[in-house]
């Protein structure tokens, strides 16, 4: 799938002249690497790159071609294409994608052994150790998971949303029982019912997230979007940084949300205008 936007465009930056500068990188990445932007380890960063880039270009040729702050512009302009050069190159390859999938893996069972007091070698372990044994799945196996780039958009709406699943579970399950054992298992079962969902009903709302919402009441999308929204970023502070995003921007989950919660609600206004001309017409 093409690569999606992170944040708004910049700031005295024409839109239209943004989404052509994507889609231009989209193509030039794609012909080096064959995955596209999103392939990259930081997408974002090669976008600011080239976002300054236009600006550097521009405001070259507003200055005197002999002067010294055009041989300086030059100079950086030289250094940014630089970087820019191998920012497009630098893909995450298929070992380390393979390294990042086994690292899971391993965290997932020897967190499970320590959850049950069962680590060869270890001795009994005390309970604060055994607790560690389950938090493991929020805190080394889906991060693990969530590092790979680029992924399938249903495992990442699957992970995405089993981030936040293991952490209520984690936090919610000792009232319920105190063995960590069991509460490994619950935290697993989230995981495995959060890639049930996307490998299934959730596909088409992975793959297009244009859908996302239909059936649903307004009020309802926009709770639910609205809460969805501060507990990732509360939780998932790293989201889209660690791509080359700077501090300033939404990241990819923000910004689809706002997106969608401009449109619910845009569609309420149309649709209490809509009423009240009714109402209005009837009383005439």
């Amino acid at each position: 799938p093409a690569f999606k936007l992170r944040a708004s465009t910049p700031e005295g930056f024409d839109a239209d002249a943004d989404a052509a500068l994507v889609s231009r990188l989209e193509a030039e990445v794609q012909e080096l690497t064959g995955s596209g932007l999103d392939g990259l380890l930081s997408p974002m960063k090669l976008v600011n790159i080239e976002r300054d880039l236009v600006k550097l270009r521009a405001e070259l040729e507003t200055l005197d071609a002999g002067s010294e702050a055009a041989a300086k512009l030059r100079e950086t302009i030289a250094e940014k294409e630089e970087t820019s050069f191998y920012e497009k190159r630098s893909v995450m390859k298929g070992w380390l994608r393979t390294v990042f999938r086994a690292q899971s893996l391993l965290s997932a069972m020897v967190s499970l052994l320590v959850s049950y007091d069962a680590l060869p070698g270890a001795g009994h372990l005390d309970i604060g150790v055994r607790v560690l044994g389950f938090w493991s799945w929020w805190l080394f196996t889906i991060p693990s998971l969530r590092s790979i780039k680029p992924l399938d958009p249903r495992e990442k709406g699957a992970l995405n949303w089993a981030f936040l699943a293991v952490l209520f579970v984690s936090v919610g399950a000792p009232v319920l029982t105190k063995d960590p054992g069991t509460i490994w298992w619950l935290d697993a079962g989230s995981v495995a019912l959060c890639y049930a969902y996307f490998y299934t009903l959730g596909a088409d709302r992975a793959l297009n997230p244009s859908m996302a919402g239909d059936g649903e009441s307004s009020g309802e999308r926009n709770g639910v979007e609205r809460a969805l929204k501060f507990a990732l970023k509360a939780i998932d502070f790293g989201s889209g940084v660690e791509r080359g995003q700077r501090s300033t921007e939404a990241t990819a989950i923000e910004r689809k949300l706002e997106q969608a919660i401009e449109q619910r609600a845009s569609e309420a206004v149309s649709t209490t205008g809509t009423k009240s001309t009714t109402k209005s017409d009837t009383s005439e």
